[in-house]
């Protein structure tokens, strides 16, 4: 995912263009498919306390992303800043206070 994130980033293709980079400007949603899908998975088989633990990591999580919104928000409104960068930024943030608060919750129950 961060290869192609990158090379999107790096080479900006026009996805109107072609149908190849209108596939290449798609291929993260199916990084963003297995991620997800690694996550149900993961509540699915885990026990009691895992899944407390799991699903309150996702709450802090969640809580740390839409205050990125918030700010990316404000940024937008005053016309600060390239829109999808910071949409990016924005996930980057979540999924890191995720792995971040499932790391610190996970200590701190064992």
């Amino acid at each position: 995912m961060a290869l192609t994130q990158g090379s999107l980033i790096i080479v900006d293709p026009d996805a109107n263009s072609s149908a190849w980079h209108r596939l290449w400007s798609l291929s993260p949603i199916g990084a963003i498919a297995i991620l997800a899908w690694g996550q149900i998975r993961v509540v699915r088989r885990s026990d009691e306390r895992e899944r407390l633990v799991q699903l309150s990591a996702m709450a802090i999580a969640f809580a740390v992303l839409i205050v990125a919104l918030a700010i990316i928000g404000v940024l937008q409104g005053a016309d600060i800043g390239d829109p999808r960068q910071q949409t990016q930024l924005t996930f980057i943030a979540g999924v890191c206070a995720w792995v971040g608060a499932l790391a610190i919750l996970q200590r701190r129950s064992s």
